[in-house]
């Protein structure tokens, strides 16, 4: 039971990992033909370096890759940590 709940978790934790990064990256790739210059009638008002280069996005957009880089961090510290645990204390079939 216990075997399966770390698989679940496991499981849930990667698939947060890889939803956040895919996310992150189409993101990126919308921003590059954002404008260079800060435009307050938009309110492209947040610098964005994005592929070498500095874009302007809303402070609502700069807020949504803030928390994906938030889940992107816990997300790997939890699987490095799930992964020395079970290095440490293995389930072992009985």
């Amino acid at each position: 039971m216990l075997k399966r709940f770390r698989d679940f978790v496991v499981v849930a934790i990667a698939a947060t990992w890889i939803s956040a990064s895919f996310s992150n990256a189409i993101l990126d790739n919308t921003y590059v033909g954002y404008p260079r210059e800060p435009d307050s009638v938009r309110h492209l008002v947040m610098p964005y370096s994005v592929k070498g280069i500095v874009v302007y996005i809303t402070p609502w957009q700069m807020e949504v890759i803030s928390i994906f880089r938030y889940v992107l961090i816990v997300s790997g510290i939890l699987m490095v940590i799930l992964i020395i645990v079970n290095q440490f204390f293995p389930f072992r079939k009985k």
